[in-house]
Protein backbone atom coordinates (compact mmCIF):
# COMPACT_ATOMS: atom_id res chain seq x y z
CA UNK A 1 0.00 0.00 0.00
CA UNK A 2 1.27 3.66 -0.76
CA UNK A 3 2.86 5.19 2.25
CA UNK A 4 4.03 8.37 3.35
CA UNK A 5 7.15 8.96 1.84
CA UNK A 6 8.91 9.73 4.91
CA UNK A 7 7.96 6.53 6.21
CA UNK A 8 10.27 4.65 3.41
CA UNK A 9 12.39 6.26 1.69
CA UNK A 10 15.51 4.90 3.28
CA UNK A 11 19.14 6.63 2.09
CA UNK A 12 22.80 5.87 3.50
CA UNK A 13 24.53 8.30 2.24
CA UNK A 14 26.05 10.81 4.66
CA UNK A 15 24.76 14.30 3.97
CA UNK A 16 26.89 16.64 3.82
CA UNK A 17 24.71 19.00 6.77
CA UNK A 18 23.96 16.23 8.64
CA UNK A 19 23.73 18.07 12.10
CA UNK A 20 26.34 15.70 14.37
CA UNK A 21 28.34 16.95 16.92
CA UNK A 22 30.20 13.33 16.42
CA UNK A 23 33.07 12.63 14.39
CA UNK A 24 31.57 10.96 11.13
CA UNK A 25 34.09 7.40 11.59
CA UNK A 26 31.21 6.91 14.60
CA UNK A 27 28.28 7.47 12.80
CA UNK A 28 29.42 5.88 9.40
CA UNK A 29 30.26 2.90 11.51
CA UNK A 30 26.82 2.70 12.92
CA UNK A 31 25.21 3.40 9.79
CA UNK A 32 27.36 -0.12 8.35
CA UNK A 33 25.74 -1.93 11.15
CA UNK A 34 22.29 -1.09 10.04
CA UNK A 35 23.19 -1.72 6.87
CA UNK A 36 24.15 -5.45 7.14
CA UNK A 37 20.95 -5.76 9.32
CA UNK A 38 19.41 -8.43 7.30
CA UNK A 39 15.87 -8.49 9.29
CA UNK A 40 14.08 -5.25 11.31
CA UNK A 41 12.63 -6.50 14.28
CA UNK A 42 9.49 -4.57 14.94
CA UNK A 43 7.60 -3.71 18.56
CA UNK A 44 5.23 -6.53 19.79
CA UNK A 45 3.78 -3.92 21.30
CA UNK A 46 2.87 -0.37 21.06
CA UNK A 47 1.36 1.84 24.12
CA UNK A 48 -0.51 4.29 22.09
CA UNK A 49 -1.49 7.08 25.14
CA UNK A 50 -3.44 8.53 26.54
CA UNK A 51 -1.07 11.42 27.20
CA UNK A 52 -1.05 12.27 30.92
CA UNK A 53 -2.72 9.19 31.86
CA UNK A 54 0.32 7.58 33.52
CA UNK A 55 2.19 6.07 30.51
CA UNK A 56 5.40 7.43 32.00
CA UNK A 57 4.73 5.31 34.80
CA UNK A 58 4.05 2.34 33.10
CA UNK A 59 7.38 2.88 30.89
CA UNK A 60 9.31 3.05 34.54
CA UNK A 61 7.43 -0.81 35.44
CA UNK A 62 7.90 -2.68 32.34
CA UNK A 63 11.58 -1.61 31.88
CA UNK A 64 12.54 -3.22 35.34
CA UNK A 65 10.85 -6.25 33.94
CA UNK A 66 13.66 -8.89 32.58
CA UNK A 67 11.36 -10.46 29.72
CA UNK A 68 10.53 -6.91 28.44
CA UNK A 69 12.73 -4.57 26.35
CA UNK A 70 12.19 -0.80 26.19
CA UNK A 71 14.29 1.75 24.37
CA UNK A 72 16.40 4.02 26.25
CA UNK A 73 14.33 7.06 25.38
CA UNK A 74 10.73 6.65 26.49
CA UNK A 75 8.79 8.16 23.24
CA UNK A 76 10.38 7.70 19.92
CA UNK A 77 7.94 9.78 17.79
CA UNK A 78 8.06 7.73 14.75
CA UNK A 79 4.91 7.24 13.42
CA UNK A 80 3.72 10.64 14.16
CA UNK A 81 6.15 12.52 12.99
CA UNK A 82 7.18 13.57 9.06
CA UNK A 83 11.11 14.57 9.32
CA UNK A 84 12.42 16.55 7.67
CA UNK A 85 8.91 19.47 7.15
CA UNK A 86 7.83 22.80 7.55
CA UNK A 87 5.14 21.13 10.57
CA UNK A 88 4.53 21.78 13.93
CA UNK A 89 5.32 18.47 15.02
CA UNK A 90 8.33 18.76 12.88
CA UNK A 91 9.37 21.61 15.11
CA UNK A 92 8.58 19.57 17.90
CA UNK A 93 10.65 16.94 16.67
CA UNK A 94 13.62 19.29 16.08
CA UNK A 95 13.61 20.51 19.07
CA UNK A 96 13.23 17.16 20.69
CA UNK A 97 16.16 15.76 18.84
CA UNK A 98 18.45 18.85 20.47
CA UNK A 99 17.24 17.46 23.85
CA UNK A 100 18.14 14.15 23.40
CA UNK A 101 22.12 14.63 21.33
CA UNK A 102 23.03 17.43 24.22
CA UNK A 103 21.99 14.43 26.43
CA UNK A 104 24.09 11.72 24.10
CA UNK A 105 27.05 14.23 24.26
CA UNK A 106 26.93 14.46 27.85
CA UNK A 107 27.20 10.51 27.69
CA UNK A 108 30.07 10.60 25.12
CA UNK A 109 32.11 13.26 27.59
CA UNK A 110 32.08 10.28 30.45
CA UNK A 111 34.63 7.08 29.46
CA UNK A 112 32.11 4.85 31.16
CA UNK A 113 29.12 5.89 29.17
CA UNK A 114 30.76 6.72 25.59
CA UNK A 115 30.38 3.67 23.92
CA UNK A 116 27.57 1.61 26.37
CA UNK A 117 24.86 -0.13 24.39
CA UNK A 118 22.88 2.99 25.67
CA UNK A 119 25.07 5.36 23.47
CA UNK A 120 25.09 3.22 20.93
CA UNK A 121 21.52 3.19 20.74
CA UNK A 122 21.31 7.14 20.63
CA UNK A 123 23.53 7.42 17.74
CA UNK A 124 21.81 5.29 15.60
CA UNK A 125 18.29 7.00 17.13
CA UNK A 126 19.73 10.44 16.33
CA UNK A 127 22.34 10.01 13.16
CA UNK A 128 20.59 7.10 10.87
CA UNK A 129 17.97 7.82 8.03
CA UNK A 130 14.50 7.83 9.45
CA UNK A 131 12.46 4.56 7.69
CA UNK A 132 10.51 1.76 8.44
CA UNK A 133 14.31 -0.31 8.43
CA UNK A 134 15.98 2.05 10.79
CA UNK A 135 12.30 1.99 13.06
CA UNK A 136 13.13 -2.10 13.23
CA UNK A 137 16.94 -1.58 14.00
CA UNK A 138 15.91 -0.05 17.36
CA UNK A 139 14.59 -3.27 18.79
CA UNK A 140 16.49 -5.84 18.85
CA UNK A 141 16.66 -9.69 17.71
CA UNK A 142 16.79 -11.36 20.65
CA UNK A 143 13.09 -13.27 21.31
CA UNK A 144 13.58 -13.99 24.41
CA UNK A 145 11.99 -10.09 24.79
CA UNK A 146 8.97 -8.92 24.35
CA UNK A 147 9.96 -5.64 22.49
CA UNK A 148 7.54 -2.26 23.00
CA UNK A 149 7.10 1.33 22.31
CA UNK A 150 5.85 3.81 24.12
CA UNK A 151 4.63 7.35 22.01
CA UNK A 152 1.01 8.41 23.35
CA UNK A 153 0.48 10.45 20.67
CA UNK A 154 -0.09 7.80 18.51
CA UNK A 155 -3.69 7.67 19.38
CA UNK A 156 -4.41 10.32 17.23
CA UNK A 157 -2.99 8.64 14.20
CA UNK A 158 -5.07 8.83 10.76
CA UNK A 159 -6.21 6.08 9.16
CA UNK A 160 -3.43 5.42 6.76
CA UNK A 161 -0.60 5.43 9.37
CA UNK A 162 -2.19 2.90 11.68
CA UNK A 163 -3.17 0.58 8.34
CA UNK A 164 0.31 1.24 8.00
CA UNK A 165 1.61 -0.23 11.40
CA UNK A 166 -0.75 -3.15 11.03
CA UNK A 167 1.00 -4.01 7.60
CA UNK A 168 4.61 -3.60 9.52
CA UNK A 169 3.46 -5.71 12.48
CA UNK A 170 -0.10 -7.66 12.42
CA UNK A 171 0.25 -9.03 15.89
CA UNK A 172 1.13 -6.23 17.49
CA UNK A 173 -0.64 -5.86 21.15
CA UNK A 174 -2.13 -2.05 21.66
CA UNK A 175 -2.13 -0.13 25.35
CA UNK A 176 -4.59 2.67 25.59
CA UNK A 177 -4.99 3.74 28.97
CA UNK A 178 -8.01 6.12 29.45
CA UNK A 179 -8.43 9.13 31.55
CA UNK A 180 -10.98 11.44 32.82
CA UNK A 181 -11.50 13.70 30.25
CA UNK A 182 -11.70 16.90 32.65
CA UNK A 183 -8.56 15.75 34.46
CA UNK A 184 -6.48 14.71 32.07
CA UNK A 185 -6.91 17.99 30.24
CA UNK A 186 -6.61 19.62 33.22
CA UNK A 187 -2.82 17.60 33.74
CA UNK A 188 -1.99 18.57 30.04
CA UNK A 189 -2.18 22.28 30.80
CA UNK A 190 0.16 22.16 33.69
CA UNK A 191 2.56 19.68 31.84
CA UNK A 192 2.13 22.42 29.06
CA UNK A 193 2.93 25.06 31.28
CA UNK A 194 5.56 24.02 33.24
CA UNK A 195 7.27 22.73 29.42
CA UNK A 196 7.08 26.11 28.07
CA UNK A 197 6.71 28.75 30.65
CA UNK A 198 8.64 27.43 33.43
CA UNK A 199 5.15 28.33 35.31
CA UNK A 200 3.56 25.82 37.87
CA UNK A 201 -0.14 25.76 37.31
CA UNK A 202 -1.28 26.79 41.04
CA UNK A 203 0.69 30.01 40.41
CA UNK A 204 -0.24 30.73 36.62
CA UNK A 205 -2.22 33.37 35.41
CA UNK A 206 -5.17 33.27 34.25
CA UNK A 207 -4.15 34.48 30.59
CA UNK A 208 -1.70 31.88 30.59
CA UNK A 209 -3.70 29.29 31.74
CA UNK A 210 -6.30 30.46 28.98
CA UNK A 211 -3.80 30.30 26.03
CA UNK A 212 -2.76 26.62 27.30
CA UNK A 213 -6.20 25.57 27.05
CA UNK A 214 -6.16 26.30 23.52
CA UNK A 215 -3.07 24.90 22.90
CA UNK A 216 -3.46 21.17 24.24
CA UNK A 217 -5.68 19.57 21.92
CA UNK A 218 -8.10 18.60 24.22
CA UNK A 219 -11.33 17.14 22.56
CA UNK A 220 -8.92 15.41 19.80
CA UNK A 221 -6.73 13.75 22.07
CA UNK A 222 -9.43 12.19 24.24
CA UNK A 223 -11.91 11.41 21.60
CA UNK A 224 -11.31 7.77 23.07
CA UNK A 225 -14.28 6.20 20.43
CA UNK A 226 -12.54 7.05 17.49
CA UNK A 227 -9.09 5.97 18.57
CA UNK A 228 -10.22 2.67 19.89
CA UNK A 229 -12.47 2.22 16.96
CA UNK A 230 -9.73 2.81 14.52
CA UNK A 231 -6.73 0.56 16.39
CA UNK A 232 -9.72 -2.35 16.58
CA UNK A 233 -10.15 -2.25 12.85
CA UNK A 234 -6.94 -2.19 11.99
CA UNK A 235 -5.19 -4.76 14.70
CA UNK A 236 -8.10 -6.42 16.36
CA UNK A 237 -10.25 -6.01 19.12
CA UNK A 238 -8.46 -8.52 20.95
CA UNK A 239 -4.97 -7.01 20.48
CA UNK A 240 -6.29 -3.79 22.52
CA UNK A 241 -6.27 -3.35 25.87
CA UNK A 242 -8.13 -0.52 27.36
CA UNK A 243 -6.95 0.52 31.08
CA UNK A 244 -8.15 2.90 32.85
CA UNK A 245 -6.26 5.62 34.83
CA UNK A 246 -8.22 5.27 37.70
CA UNK A 247 -7.68 1.82 38.32
CA UNK A 248 -3.85 2.58 38.13
CA UNK A 249 -4.22 5.54 40.45
CA UNK A 250 -5.98 3.11 43.38
CA UNK A 251 -4.00 -0.04 42.81
CA UNK A 252 -0.90 0.26 40.58
CA UNK A 253 0.38 -2.99 41.22
CA UNK A 254 -3.15 -4.97 40.34
CA UNK A 255 -2.89 -2.51 37.40
CA UNK A 256 0.43 -3.42 35.87
CA UNK A 257 -0.38 -7.20 36.66
CA UNK A 258 -3.00 -6.69 34.48
CA UNK A 259 -0.51 -4.98 32.02
CA UNK A 260 1.92 -8.06 31.68
CA UNK A 261 -1.12 -10.57 31.70
CA UNK A 262 -2.08 -8.77 28.50
CA UNK A 263 1.41 -9.04 27.22
CA UNK A 264 2.32 -12.64 28.00
CA UNK A 265 4.80 -12.41 30.28
CA UNK A 266 5.69 -13.55 33.96
CA UNK A 267 3.12 -11.85 36.60
CA UNK A 268 4.68 -12.83 39.94
CA UNK A 269 6.16 -8.97 40.56
CA UNK A 270 7.49 -10.25 43.85
CA UNK A 271 10.32 -11.92 41.57
CA UNK A 272 10.42 -10.16 38.28
CA UNK A 273 9.68 -6.46 39.67
CA UNK A 274 10.84 -6.24 42.98
CA UNK A 275 11.51 -2.08 42.73
CA UNK A 276 8.15 -1.72 41.31
CA UNK A 277 7.52 2.30 41.46
CA UNK A 278 3.70 2.66 43.27
CA UNK A 279 3.81 6.48 42.50
CA UNK A 280 1.91 7.36 40.03
CA UNK A 281 2.24 10.87 38.99
CA UNK A 282 0.53 12.41 35.83
CA UNK A 283 0.66 15.95 37.23
CA UNK A 284 0.47 17.10 40.78
CA UNK A 285 -1.84 20.23 41.84
CA UNK A 286 -4.90 21.94 43.71
CA UNK A 287 -8.26 20.73 42.70
CA UNK A 288 -9.20 22.27 39.30
CA UNK A 289 -10.56 26.06 39.94
CA UNK A 290 -14.38 26.46 39.45
CA UNK A 291 -14.20 28.65 36.42
CA UNK A 292 -12.15 26.03 34.41
CA UNK A 293 -13.87 23.40 35.86
CA UNK A 294 -17.29 24.61 33.80
CA UNK A 295 -15.16 25.83 30.68
CA UNK A 296 -13.83 21.99 30.65
CA UNK A 297 -16.71 20.17 31.38
CA UNK A 298 -18.44 22.47 28.41
CA UNK A 299 -15.54 21.71 26.48
CA UNK A 300 -15.99 17.61 26.87
CA UNK A 301 -19.23 16.50 28.48
CA UNK A 302 -21.19 15.75 25.19
CA UNK A 303 -17.91 13.32 24.38
CA UNK A 304 -17.88 11.99 28.06
CA UNK A 305 -21.50 10.90 27.55
CA UNK A 306 -20.61 9.32 24.22
CA UNK A 307 -17.72 7.63 25.96
CA UNK A 308 -20.03 6.24 28.61
CA UNK A 309 -22.71 5.32 26.16
CA UNK A 310 -19.95 3.19 24.92
CA UNK A 311 -18.09 1.90 27.54
CA UNK A 312 -20.63 2.10 30.74
CA UNK A 313 -18.73 1.38 33.86
CA UNK A 314 -18.07 2.65 36.94
CA UNK A 315 -15.09 5.16 36.05
CA UNK A 316 -17.00 6.59 32.79
CA UNK A 317 -20.32 6.95 35.19
CA UNK A 318 -17.63 8.98 37.06
CA UNK A 319 -16.62 11.28 34.57
CA UNK A 320 -20.28 11.70 33.28
CA UNK A 321 -21.32 13.04 36.52
CA UNK A 322 -18.72 15.66 37.04
CA UNK A 323 -18.90 17.05 33.73
CA UNK A 324 -22.62 17.38 34.27
CA UNK A 325 -22.37 18.79 37.43
CA UNK A 326 -20.17 21.52 36.07
CA UNK A 327 -20.96 22.10 32.67
CA UNK A 328 -23.09 25.34 31.83
CA UNK A 329 -26.82 24.95 31.19
CA UNK A 330 -26.40 26.96 28.54
CA UNK A 331 -23.15 25.77 26.77
CA UNK A 332 -22.25 26.15 23.74
CA UNK A 333 -21.35 22.39 21.96
CA UNK A 334 -17.99 22.34 20.12
CA UNK A 335 -19.50 20.86 17.74
CA UNK A 336 -21.94 23.35 17.26
CA UNK A 337 -19.41 25.96 16.80
CA UNK A 338 -17.90 23.50 14.26
CA UNK A 339 -20.97 23.73 12.30
CA UNK A 340 -21.23 27.52 12.39
CA UNK A 341 -17.68 28.26 11.63
CA UNK A 342 -18.15 25.88 8.13
CA UNK A 343 -21.29 27.76 7.40
CA UNK A 344 -19.48 31.14 7.63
Amino acid sequence: MAVVSAHVACRMDLQDDDPSPLDFETVARERSNFSMRKQPRYPDFLCIGAQRAGTSWLYTNLRQHPQIWLPPLKELHYFDTQWPSESSQSNQWNRRWFRHAKYLVGRLRDPRLAFDSTSRWLIRYLFLPRCDRWYGSLFPNNPDFVVGEMTPRYAMLDERVVAHIADLMPRAKIIYILRNPIERSWSAVAMHLEAKRASHIDRASDEEIRSALDWIQARERTDYLKHIDLWSRQLGGDNLFIGYFDDLAEDPTAFLRRVLDFLGVDTSLEQTLPNIHNSVGAGSYKAIPEPYLQRLADLHVDQTQSIHGALANEHTNRWLELATKHASPNRVSPNDLKGDRAAV
